[in-house]
């Protein structure tokens, strides 16, 4: 466990954004309108939202004259439906990162690990709120593999840890005895551990209830996040997304939130989604075929170390010094194609980039593109 000094954590990186999806960036840089870009930054769903969700959303709109359930009671029964958890261990928000900043301002965490490379408002949450942050690094070479005792140690050592899973940026997807040591550890002092679990629900079901620690929430020392916002493509609307953890803990989190956090249009798009299992489906079917062939594609290329995921995006590795992952993304971005930069997720640099993965005639235009970049 490494750590380092607040000025190091979340340095930009050559005027890239912090997040992908920032078609408003883009178009200034690269001199195009907003609806020239493929984008392949923004992890959500190629499938876009749900029908259903779609036209519960417009429903919805005749009544944005009236407050929201204060307390998303009705949202709170639908995600305890989907996920199969009891609804007083839910906490809805704003999609994720709001819970994730909220849980830190409740906890005040004097030290942090944070399982690296992984999504960048762990460090920045844990920042704001003065903690001391450690680094549990995950190297490339070995694949981004995850050494259960390392962490467990580590966490053992502090107030929250956060770790991924699936993982973001890598796509690697950890089975829950990998992450049960760090689990016991928390348990065992007075540490919690912070699972974010927004990209479970793109794995197949069976190896979804072997790695999701969903069932632990009850004993406590755990908390899960998650959102609708990539599965469901509800980005726009910011998820919903929701925390999970034993009733007392969420509970105490509750009363120290404000009410009317998530939205009408928000909810009842969001639960019109999580019913619609036969898109959950087609999702799962068709992200596995098309991120096959993206993976191929980009492999046959000769020009990337392609990771195995288990999600809707790939993480490469520029095998070609002669190419920046800097370089890659703006020579794509005046195509009117955006990959996104990782040189700013700690533990990565700029040989790396990642694409989600899209439509396959979308994907055989990256492809090509990449090509004619290296040309």
């Amino acid at each position: 466990m490494e750590i380092d000094s607040p000025a190091r954590v979340l340095q930009a990186v050559a005027d890239y954004p912090l997040h992908g999806g920032n078609l408003e960036w883009a178009a200034e840089r690269y001199g195009l309108e907003l609806g020239c870009f493929l984008d392949f930054s923004a992890n959500v769903n190629p499938l876009g939202p749900p029908p259903g969700a779609i036209d519960a959303a417009r429903e919805a709109l005749r009544d944005i004259s009236r407050y929201p359930e204060p307390d998303s009671r009705s949202l709170k029964t639908a995600i305890s439906d989907f996920l199969n958890v009891e609804s007083e261990t839910i906490m809805p928000g704003n999609g994720s990162t709001e819970l994730i900043h909220h849980l830190c301002r409740c906890r005040t965490p004097k030290k942090v690990t944070v399982v690296v490379p992984g999504f960048a408002e762990y460090e920045r949450a844990a920042n704001i709120c003065g903690a001391e942050i450690f680094y549990h690094r995950l190297p490339p070479q070995d694949g981004f593999s995850l050494h259960p005792e390392g962490l467990a140690q580590a966490a053992a050592a502090s107030d929250l840890t956060f770790v991924c899973n699936p993982a973001s940026p890598s796509g690697r997807l950890y089975y829950r005895e990998e992450l049960l040591p760090a689990l016991s550890a928390c348990r065992a002092g007075s540490g919690l551990l912070v699972v974010d679990e927004s990209f479970m629900g793109f794995c197949p079901p069976d190896e979804a209830r072997q790695a999701s620690l969903l069932p632990e929430i009850a004993a406590g020392g755990l908390v899960i996040i998650t959102t609708l916002t990539k599965l469901f493509a509800l980005a726009g609307l910011r998820g919903p997304g929701c925390l999970v953890s034993d009733a007392e803990s969420i509970s105490q989190w509750e009363q120290a939130a404000y009410p009317w956090r998530v939205n009408v249009v928000a909810a009842t798009a969001g639960t019109a989604a999580m019913a619609d299992r036969g898109y959950l489906l087609r999702t799962r079917e068709l992200v596995q075929q098309w991120r096959k062939g993206l993976c191929e594609g980009l492999q046959m290329t000769g020009n990337f170390q392609v990771f195995p995921s288990r999600v809707n995006f790939l993480l490469l590795e520029i095998l070609d010094a002669r190419q920046k992952a800097g370089s890659l993304c703006d020579a794509l971005g005046k195509k009117g194609i955006l990959i996104r930069n990782c040189a700013n997720f700690t533990g990565l640099d700029a040989n790396f980039v990642r694409v989600c993965v899209r439509h396959p005639e979308n994907n055989a235009r990256l492809i090509e593109a990449m090509k004619e970049v290296w040309k």
